[in-house]
């Protein structure tokens, strides 16, 4: 069963906010409603900046504690409809950039979280570091999932 008032809510939201017709928001409305299953993925640009050490530190310490979050950055350069992943510490508030959304996947999340729309981070896990003969760069891989109206 579905949450009708949700749907109403996103469809609305991407008419006024995205431009879409009436017809098409309530679609892709629809579509992210049906579709509760949740996106795995990678973190991408995680060996710029520096991230990789703040990866090696969170590795050792462990995730206990430690949430993420997808932050719009409309004013990045490189890319206008960049998603940035963001971990946050909420008992400190400290938080961290450790990379993007993939450029094909902030096409399809961006719009909708311009318009309101909530994605939220389900699962978190870093990968890499040593291991066996060889070390690998650290990795960030999440779970993401359309939540609901912001």
């Amino acid at each position: 069963m579905f949450n009708r008032q949700m749907l109403f809510q996103m469809a609305n939201r991407l008419y006024y906010q995205a431009e879409l017709s009436r017809s098409a928001a309530l679609t892709v409305a629809w579509n992210l409603v049906r579709s509760q299953d949740p996106e795995y993925t990678k973190a991408r640009g995680v060996s710029f900046d520096g991230r990789q050490e703040i990866l090696k530190k969170l590795a050792r310490r462990g995730l206990n504690g430690i949430t993420a979050r997808l932050e719009r950055e409309p004013g990045n350069q490189a890319d206008p409809l960049a998603v940035a992943v963001v971990l946050v510490h909420p008992a400190s508030g400290h938080t961290c950039h450790v990379g993007y959304l993939s450029r094909d996947r902030a096409d399809r999340v961006a719009p909708l979280m311009d318009a309101g729309i909530r994605v939220d981070v389900l699962d978190v896990e870093i990968t890499g570091g040593p291991g066996g003969e060889h070390f690998r760069n650290y990795g960030v891989n999440f779970a993401y999932q359309v939540a609901g109206v912001a």
